[in-house]
């Protein structure tokens, strides 16, 4: 600024002016630049003041939304995990329940399964004797030979061992041992029934009569059998259809929550 100041007064001393108002003139000029160049700087200040007001303020803010959004993530994420750990122990308990389910099933399956076995092998073994009586019966009524009798007498046999003694009196039981010994000798001969033979035959019968009924029995008891099985079958496969689909929902909203944590 001095060496300006002294070029300046230099340059107004070489004019034709006096020097006193070259000088005047001089500071009048400089007067004039001085304070144009610090209204220029008080504006660039003045601009730049605001300016950092403004970014200063904007920063805060993006500052205090930082802070703010730090903490609703925060929360969410613990939301999550509290939500994560309750789905796990839902998931455990479901997919407890479905192999629960599922074992269960199959255990009554093979209970039905053997149930159904024994059955259709009693009913094979009851359908066997019963044509054997009946056929003993036949013979015994004159409708046969001592051969038919025979053929059929291990049958016959089988039954008659089937039935409870305490069911038949012990002349009756010696009198059946007698028959199962040597059956032909039970056999009608020429018009005339053998000595007992009427009391075997109608022991015999009874033997039918109590197999028929029996062999009925046992096939609506295995009917009943089934169908409630069936019915069992149907409660469980829609139970175990119910959880497993809401296994699968709270798995992918499990996957959902694991995202969020992560």
């Amino acid at each position: 600024m001095r060496v300006v100041c002294t070029a300046a007064l230099g340059l107004a001393l070489g004019s034709g002016d006096s020097p006193v108002d070259k000088v005047v003139t001089l500071i009048e000029d400089m007067k004039t630049k001085i304070e144009a160049e610090g209204e220029q700087e008080q504006k660039d200040y003045d601009k730049y003041a605001c300016w950092c007001e403004a970014t200063t303020k904007e920063k805060a803010r993006d500052v205090a939304d930082g802070r703010s959004r730090i903490m609703e993530l925060g929360s969410i994420i613990l939301g999550a995990k509290g939500k994560l750990g309750q789905l796990n122990a839902e998931i455990a308990e479901l997919e407890k329940d479905v192999a629960a389910n599922r074992k269960s099933q199959e255990k009554a399956t093979a209970l039905r399964e053997n149930e159904n076995k024994a059955y259709q092998a009693q009913k094979a073994e009851m359908a066997s004797a019963i044509g054997s009586l009946e056929k003993a019966i036949l013979v015994l009524n004159g409708a046969g030979t001592g051969a038919d009798l025979l053929a059929v007498m291990s049958q016959v046999q089988s039954a008659i061992a089937d039935v409870p003694t305490h069911k038949i009196s012990s002349s009756k039981v010696q009198l059946m041992s007698k028959f199962m010994s040597n059956p032909t000798a039970f056999l009608q001969t020429g018009g005339q029934y053998a000595p007992q033979s009427g009391t075997v035959l109608g022991i015999l019968k009874d033997m039918y009569d109590t197999f028929t009924v029996n062999f009925e029995g046992n096939d609506q008891e295995e009917g009943a059998k089934q169908r409630a099985y069936e019915d069992l079958m149907q409660t469980k496969i829609k139970a175990y259809m119910a959880d497993n689909d809401e296994l699968i929902r709270k798995q992918t909203e499990a996957g959902q929550e694991e995202k969020v944590v992560a």
